[in-house]
């Protein structure tokens, strides 16, 4: 009767009860996540802003390396190949040994996951150890 009534009622308001919490709960914790995030990315940018030139060309071969490591799309023709020739280039002419030395850091990172081609090695190696020493005048 009544009382089977009243306790079947109970136990909903209960069970709703429980899963609004929860339900907030995560929507909370959704919240603080999102923040967290956004907060990540504009200390990101922040820093990415205060880096030279340079640094951001480096920086930025770095994250396509990892982003392209996570896809698994390494090959020969892709455009980690060709910002890894183009930071090569461009870091030839760089003043700084310690900028040079970091560009050729970075493209022998790249070097461990997509290998230069047989034709270029030779000249590659050559340009990557012209990089580590101080640009000629």
């Amino acid at each position: 009767g009544a009382s089977e009534w009243l306790e079947k009622t109970e136990n909903t308001i209960l069970d709703l009860s429980t899963k609004l919490q929860k339900r907030l709960k995560e929507e909370q914790e959704n919240k603080v996540q999102k923040e967290i995030r956004q907060r990540k990315a504009k200390e990101a940018e922040e820093r990415l802003a205060m880096l030279s030139d340079e640094e951001k060309q480096i920086f930025m071969l770095e994250k396509l390396l990892e982003k392209e490591l996570i896809k698994g799309q390494l090959a020969p023709q892709s455009q980690l190949a060709d910002d890894r020739i183009q930071l090569l280039r461009d870091a030839l002419n760089w003043e700084s040994l310690t900028l040079r030395n970091q560009a050729a850091d970075m493209i022998e990172k790249t070097l461990k996951h997509l290998p230069w081609s047989k034709k270029n090695k030779k000249q590659r190696k050559q340009e990557i150890s012209q990089l580590r020493q101080a640009k000629k005048e």
